[in-house]
């Protein structure tokens, strides 16, 4: 599944393209952010350390996590956070592209492995 996200209204802070690979294990990040985003307000910074690793479906409970791009220390550096207990806030000098709940894998008998193949 491929998203792009923009933050348009108002300061237009940023843009990215996430492809969220049908591995589930990860996730392909482009984008930059946009002049003044990083205190530079003449150059545009592209995003980095794509591809990143994502959390898998839990066996139970539910996990929450976000990508978030840092605008102060390093900027244009993705990175990911995750927790068991609630929506993960970005940290300090990053901005939030995007946040999703796992819930426990998916019982859909379309995606289940079978033993029988399709001339059998």
């Amino acid at each position: 599944m491929s998203t792009t996200i923009s933050n348009i209204p108002g300061d237009g802070t940023f843009q990215a393209n996430i492809e969220l690979l049908d591995s589930g294990t990860s996730a392909i990040v482009q984008g930059a952010l946009w002049p003044g985003a990083t205190g530079n307000p003449n150059t545009e910074t592209p995003m980095t350390g794509s591809p990143i690793t994502t959390p898998t479906p839990p066996g139970a409970g539910l996990v929450y996590w976000i990508i978030q791009v840092d605008t102060l220390t390093v900027p244009g550096a993705i990175s990911v956070k995750q927790s068991t207990v609630a929506m993960p806030v970005p940290d300090a000098g990053n901005i939030l592209i995007f946040q999703q709940t796992l819930a426990p894998g998916n019982t859909d008998p379309a995606l289940v492995a079978t033993d029988v193949t399709p001339d059998q």
